[in-house]
């Protein structure tokens, strides 16, 4: 499955990698190897618990060479700088609190620090909106006006 992210976010996802295959592979061999040092593997916790940290790291290795495989990057040259697409940053009014977004593909989202994904329910409706157009938005506490002050 094709997954979009920004040129940053690809960068994450290949130094996550990096990390994951050298570092932290080399830390759980090490477990590993001091855990099975003490004999007996079968009632031995500390090398069940390495195991399991392994297998752990495995499936992100594994999660994350499947995301850069089918990652397409969003490039911003030539695009419309007053439509929203991903890698836009947003500056939105939403009911008098103004706020900034980054709008990222899925895997890059993260709220807290005011990246939102495409695909969210508010990512969705900002998609190829302009600068200046006010969207009524559904929230669990009724409809909400969103006005784009402006697309960077």
């Amino acid at each position: 499955m094709k997954q979009y992210v920004t040129k940053t976010g690809l960068e994450k996802l290949n130094k996550e990698l990096k990390f994951l295959e050298t570092v932290e592979r080399k830390n759980v061999s090490d477990k590993l190897e001091k855990a099975a040092a003490f004999g007996d593997l079968s009632d031995n916790a500390q090398y069940q618990e390495a195991r399991i940290e392994k297998g752990f790291l495995e499936g992100r290795i594994k999660q994350l060479r499947n995301m850069i495989a089918t990652a397409i990057v969003v490039e911003d040259e030539g695009r419309d700088k007053d439509v929203i697409h991903i890698g836009s940053n947003v500056y939105l009014d939403i009911q008098g609190d103004k706020q900034k977004f980054k709008i990222v593909g899925a895997n890059e989202a993260d709220p807290l620090k005011g990246k939102i994904s495409y695909q969210s329910p508010l990512g969705k409706i900002l998609m190829k909106k302009r600068k200046g157009q006010s969207i009524n938005f559904e929230t669990p506490k009724g409809k909400t006006i969103v006005k784009i002050l402006n697309v960077e």
